[in-house]
């Protein structure tokens, strides 16, 4: 690919990117056209590959993908790129303000941002701790316009079940929720869909670190930002509370 007679072969066109290091920036020559792929595709796979590492793989929207793949056969491709192009219309809410700036990375040169490693800590400090409930608070408002009106009574517990499925340094090892559909056995379990009364008991990793993206960054592999959700006796919940005086959440 280094050769001009293979670049001009396959139409292949480069643009010079900084990657910013720990110790010393580092110079990229990116792809960003070839005479299959013009640059408008580059963009948003790569913009595309970036988002999936960051947001499904480490917990902000997996539950959710899942969900439209299990009720409307939505495959991950078509369910991500919905998303992508939803929060990159330019708006002064969370997340669309941190996505949207690179709907157009290649003219703006910041193609090297959407990188897969440790610079992507601020990042994770950002959505997932100091601006965490803006940054579900936003993404419920467009998971509302993914779903058909009809299906609109699933919303708030499909937000809920996702945000209490990721670490949060904002909660104890272990808490509870409650739901008003049984969304958790029907995406994990393979049951059917129904309205009621439903109690989960979330337990979280113990680790209390000092930065909540770096956190992220280091367990990314390992699925410790992972939370275990298991049902809950509702009554035996309410009694817990009602002893100790406490809100459910």
């Amino acid at each position: 690919m280094a050769h001009p007679e293979y670049r001009k072969k396959y139409g292949m066109k480069t643009q010079l990117n900084t990657r910013k290091a720990t110790y010393v920036d580092e110079e990229d020559e990116l792809v960003i056209e070839t005479s299959t792929m013009p640059k408008a595709h580059t963009e948003k796979l790569i913009l595309f590959c970036w988002f999936v590492a960051q947001w499904h793989f480490q917990g902000y929207t997996n539950i959710i993908a899942e969900f439209f793949a299990k009720k409307y056969n939505t495959s991950l491709h078509v369910f991500y790129e919905t998303i992508i192009d939803l929060m990159c219309v330019e708006k002064q809410t969370m997340p669309n303000k941190v996505i949207s700036p690179y709907k157009n990375h290649i003219d703006k040169q910041t193609t090297a941002d959407l990188d897969l490693g440790a610079q992507n800590l601020p990042f994770h400090q950002m959505i997932g701790h100091d601006k965490r409930f803006e940054t579900y608070a936003g993404l419920k408002e467009i998971v509302k316009q993914m779903l058909p009106v009809e299906d609109l009574v699933y919303l708030d517990d499909l937000l809920q079940l996702q945000e209490a499925s990721q670490f949060s340094l904002y909660r104890s090892q272990e808490f509870y929720i409650n739901l008003s559909c049984s969304l958790h056995e029907y995406i994990h379990g393979n049951q059917k869909l129904e309205q009621g009364n439903f109690c989960y008991k979330i337990t979280q990793d113990t680790t209390v670190p000092r930065n909540y993206g770096e956190y992220m960054i280091h367990n990314r592999w390992s699925g410790k930002w992972k939370n275990r959700i298991v049902s809950y006796n509702r009554n035996l919940h309410n009694k817990y509370f009602a002893t100790n005086n406490l809100v459910p959440a």
